[in-house]
């Protein structure tokens, strides 16, 4: 099994993780911004390296080499979380040059799906973002008497904000967001992700009956000039390869496709 490396020696992992740049959840928990471990081959030179935000794993580094250990770490986050969160399902994310490696191979109570997804990048302060709502709807900054309402959604809107974070004063503290509001509706929502120095991702949704309608463009493109305001300057959007609407939303925003890289759902059968 890989051994935990100390908060203090999470440095050493600085050029096993680079090839996983384009995932910022990474550089959040190597700064300290989301809680987490870093398990690795070598306490004094690690060849690779495991971390995770919640049902996020990511691994980098020489993993073929390290297949046996591997699976057993991910095997025990997988019984670990299944007590403490009740978890149904995992993505391992990995390096976009990463082969068939076999690390799944063994994984016990799981059905493993192969997928890919894409990466795309926003320069926050070269673009001139318009937010205009529609007739009928209204653009709200996510805060603490929002998510005191009693708005229909309201409860979606703060198990987002969790989503990555590990409390609703955590994403305060550390991310921001817009809901997009009709009648006593939320319709749409967009928040910062894994906000760390200048760089953020987005994650955004919409409530099915209302999609179609430019409500998570409007929604996005808020958070966006929001984040520029605030001397935010790339932004990250990741998608699944197959995930059309996302794609196109991106490209209607302004990112820009970067990578593709390969990841691993797990789902939980037992």
């Amino acid at each position: 099994m890989l051994q935990e490396l100390s908060e203090k020696e999470w440095v050493k992992t600085k050029s096993v993780f680079k090839p996983m740049n384009h995932n910022l959840a990474v550089e959040s928990v190597l700064k300290s911004l989301t809680k987490s471990r870093i398990l690795v081959d070598d306490l004094t030179s690690p060849h690779v390296a495991m971390t995770w935000s919640k049902a996020r794993i990511f691994i980098s580094g020489k993993i073929k080499e390290n297949k046996q250990d591997i699976t057993e770490s991910i095997q025990k986050k997988i019984e670990r979380d299944i007590v403490a969160r009740k978890a149904q399902g995992f993505v391992v994310y990995l390096p976009s040059d990463t082969k068939d490696t076999g690390f799944t191979d063994d994984l016990k109570g799981v059905k493993v799906y192969p997928n890919e997804r894409k990466y795309y990048e926003l320069d926050a302060s070269e673009i001139d973002v318009e937010v205009d709502p529609p007739k009928g709807y209204n653009l709200e900054l996510i805060d603490e008497p929002l998510l005191k309402s009693n708005y229909k959604h309201v409860d979606d809107v703060i198990e987002e904000t969790q989503s990555e974070r590990a409390s609703v004063q955590d994403f305060f503290e550390k991310s921001f967001g817009y809901c997009v509001r009709k009648d006593d509706e939320f319709v749409a929502w967009c928040m910062s992700e894994y906000n760390t120095d200048d760089r953020f991702e987005i994650g955004v949704a919409t409530v099915k009956d209302y999609r179609k309608k430019g409500l998570a463009t409007l929604a996005s493109r808020a958070v966006i000039r929001h984040g520029a305001s605030m001397g935010y300057r790339k932004i990250g959007w990741h998608c699944w390869a197959r995930n059309e609407p996302s794609i196109k939303l991106a490209l209607r925003l302004g990112f820009t496709h970067q990578l593709d890289y390969p990841v691993r759902y797990l789902e939980v059968v037992r």
